[in-house]
């Protein structure tokens, strides 16, 4: 029996779900707003389908990229919200947050938050982490084998006159970007409060490579046109698992934590069914099947011991209290505030080089 079966099998016992005694339960259809792909096939797998078995309560899946759902409920403040539960990225909720378009959860219908590791609770009451992911450095083990470079430690490593011509970077407009950004910032003494020194640092790089696509920068690494680069675990994973020569490490100074949020949408008709939902995408047995299906991070800290069990799996995505501190967790409010003055440095100092 393979090991993912096993583990499902153990946890569906614990597995709960408070059920809705309502008469008309079935009446009521979740809208809930989440990325697509694999991601909402898994969630939908896991969570969605399950919810709607135990509760009668249906999903609407209504699939974009978060800053996409952002804009979509910005333009119905006031309104009709156009969602009951979406999902973000940690950065695009902090603007969520700020703009007044989720709601606070409550602790007595979302019971499944006092199990998550603290880190992944909102300290406003907000929605929190529904998974983890980290970024870190993906790099070509053959490529660097046949240079005889020694593998990267460091992310300053990145400016190695060897790697010249062979180094990507995600462009600032991306999440993975903006991380970047940090991480190197971090890696010169100082952190995303100012990253001038960060910014000068970069455009010296002179990247072979400025991506905003994962697609892309995959197909450069395995040519071998790019040798290395900052990327999600999640993704240098999947090329590793498919036979790829590529390794993803994590620097000396840290790698950089992200996450996705799950938040209830202010001004849902359903806040009741919407928090239940919410609770059911944060129980063990659905981050599990989670992980399995999308190699990040569970946030539910009941997970930890059993996934430490199988460091096959684990070693793929943050799995534990220790794992965490090995990351950094941007201030996403500070990043916010400046992004307008990143864009346009990284535009001077970097693409205009």
């Amino acid at each position: 029996m393979k090991i993912h079966k096993i583990l499902l099998k153990s946890l569906a016992v614990a597995s709960s779900l408070v059920m809705l005694t309502s008469a008309s339960a079935e009446e009521v259809t979740l809208r809930v707003a989440n990325y697509g792909g694999v991601f909402t096939a898994a969630q939908a797998k896991y969570a969605g389908d399950i919810f709607t078995q135990r509760t009668g309560v249906k999903i609407s899946w209504v699939d974009a990229n978060p800053k996409d759902h952002f804009a979509k409920m910005m333009a119905n403040r006031g309104r009709t919200a156009p969602f009951d539960v979406v999902y973000l990225d940690d950065n695009v909720q902090a603007d969520a947050i700020a703009a007044g378009l989720v709601d606070k959860l409550d602790e007595n219908v979302v019971t499944n938050l006092s199990k998550l590791y603290p880190q992944a609770r909102n300290a406003q009451g907000f929605g929190p982490a529904i998974l983890y992911l980290s970024v870190g450095l993906a790099y070509n083990k053959d490529a660097f084998a046949k240079a005889n470079v020694p593998a990267p430690q460091s992310w300053l490593d990145l400016w190695n006159p060897a790697l010249q011509g062979h180094v990507a970077i995600p462009d600032v407009s991306t999440i993975a970007g903006q991380d970047f950004v940090i991480a190197v910032a971090r890696a010169m003494g100082g952190d995303e409060s100012n990253v001038d020194a960060a910014m000068k640092k970069i455009g010296e790089l002179r990247a072979k490579l400025i991506y905003k696509s994962s697609s892309v920068l995959r197909a450069q690494l395995q040519g071998e046109d790019i040798w290395v680069a900052p990327w999600y675990n999640g993704r240098a994973w999947g090329m590793t698992d498919e036979g790829s020569p590529i390794v993803f490490t994590l620097p000396k100074e840290k790698g950089i934590l992200g996450a996705t949020t799950i938040d209830m949408v202010k001004g849902t008709k359903h806040p009741k069914e919407a928090q239940m939902f919410i609770n059911q995408t944060l129980d063990p047995l659905a981050q599990l099947g989670q992980a399995y299906e999308v190699p990040y991070g569970p946030t539910n800290e009941v997970l930890g011991p059993i996934l430490q069990a199988y460091p096959d799996v684990s070693k793929k995505f943050p799995a534990s209290r220790a794992d965490l501190e090995q990351l950094y967790a941007p201030d996403w409010d500070k990043v916010n505030t400046q992004y307008q003055k990143w864009v346009e440095d990284w535009n001077r100092v970097v693409i205009g080089h």
